[in-house]
């Protein structure tokens, strides 16, 4: 009779796949937190003027969702524009919530969902990620029932995103052209 192996507990990738928003995001710090990122210059923050809430590093937004039971997702959101090292954290806890799954594998509402939810664990936090600048209902994105409600805030916040970066320009409304 062959022996069936049993592990006595669960693989690492389920084991991350399981550990909370937080706690990723922490792991997520320490690397990417690591002496060689530590050793580059901070940014400079981007000066927008405008009349555009939107064209500000912060924008506020108030969000009413009703889905599809009935149920109302409402509340006040804060986001902020990433700085490049945020960015780099954000696509890391994105690479963990995959928990090893190959990109292509994945079902594509599941990598949309993975790269909202990554990144709205740091633009909607305070810069030093102490304070939640939302509604009690959406701090931990992943423990949200309707994907739809996660998708109509990420809607918001990618409004911010490309209205910010100019990202939403076309030629004739305010596109940059490089001069060279």
């Amino acid at each position: 009779m062959a022996k069936t192996y049993r592990p006595k507990r669960a693989p690492a990738a389920a084991a991350q796949a399981l550990a909370s928003t937080e706690q990723l995001k922490q792991d997520v710090a320490e690397v990417v937190n690591s002496p060689v990122i530590l050793g580059l210059e901070e940014a400079e923050e981007a000066q927008v003027s405008g009349h555009d809430p939107k064209d500000h590093e912060e924008y506020m937004f108030t969000l009413r969702h009703k889905t599809k039971r009935g149920k109302v997702y409402e509340g006040t959101f804060t986001n902020r524009i990433l700085t490049t090292g945020e960015n780099q954290q954000a696509a890391a806890l994105k690479a963990r919530f995959a928990a090893g799954m190959a990109f292509d594998s994945m079902e594509p509402t599941i990598r949309a969902l993975n790269e909202a939810i990554a990144h709205m664990s740091y633009s909607l936090w305070s810069k030093d990620g102490k304070t939640f600048r939302g509604p009690q209902w959406a701090q931990d994105l992943r423990d949200v029932l309707d994907q739809d409600a996660v998708f109509a805030v990420w809607q918001e916040v990618w409004a911010h995103e490309s209205h910010f970066f100019r990202l939403d320009a076309t030629e004739g409304n305010g596109a940059q052209e490089s001069q060279e």
